[in-house]
């Protein structure tokens, strides 16, 4: 369903100083439509591409997706079943 959360993705808030943010948006925008997600994220993105991890981040990764999917499923449940 298109409103849904993506099970292998993560929401995140955080507090962050204001120059910060503008230096994050003046780098990362490449287009005046860009989203606030869509440049935060190429930010976190570029910061990590050379970033290698290991059999154990990606079998923690599959369990979170996992433990994501089961508690999408639940709320499907409760909201009627898949449309």
């Amino acid at each position: 369903m298109s409103k849904e959360p993506a099970i292998d993705a993560r929401v995140i808030g955080a507090t962050v100083k204001i120059e910060v943010c503008k230096k994050v948006e003046r780098k990362y925008r490449h287009d005046a439509k860009d989203s606030k997600s869509t440049i935060y994220a190429r930010a976190l993105e570029d910061s990590v591409r050379d970033v290698v991890l290991t059999v154990d981040d990606y079998r923690e990764i599959a369990e979170e997706m996992a433990a994501n999917k089961l508690k999408r499923d639940a709320k499907r449940r409760r909201n009627g079943g898949a449309r």
